[in-house]
């Protein structure tokens, strides 16, 4: 039985090195640790890399604070990564920042923020 423990401990330390090795630029984490004047801002869905699996962030009272929050968001998920660009998309009744990212790899990523709750707040 105590062999069979540490054999788990084992591939799980295995698979969480293997797993910065491979996402070298994601961090693992709950979330982006916000500055007092936007700690009131939540973020929930997926991880953005669809619309499927877009990033809600609620909270937000302005679209200047919820874009603020998505760059955090961005620096905190994508560390050294540079935005390259940011489109507005709608899809049904819903409103989504698409905003494009290089990695360190030079790979380019579109993530997925779902923004109608402060869509259109000024």
């Amino acid at each position: 039985m105590k062999i069979r423990g540490i054999s788990r401990t084992v591939s799980l330390a295995i698979l969480v090195i293997a797993a910065s090795f491979i996402g070298a630029d994601v961090v693992s984490a709950e979330g982006p640790e916000l500055p007092a004047e936007l700690s009131h801002i939540r973020f929930e869905g997926g991880n953005g890399t669809s619309l499927e699996q877009a990033v809600v962030v609620l909270n937000a009272e302005s679209t200047k604070e919820g874009v603020a929050a998505e760059n955090l968001w961005i620096k905190w998920k994508y560390k050294g990564s540079k935005k390259v660009e940011q489109q507005l998309s709608s899809v049904e009744d819903r409103h989504y920042d698409v905003v494009t990212i290089e990695v360190s790899s030079g790979a380019r990523v579109d993530l997925w923020f779902d923004i109608t709750e402060f869509f259109g707040k000024w």
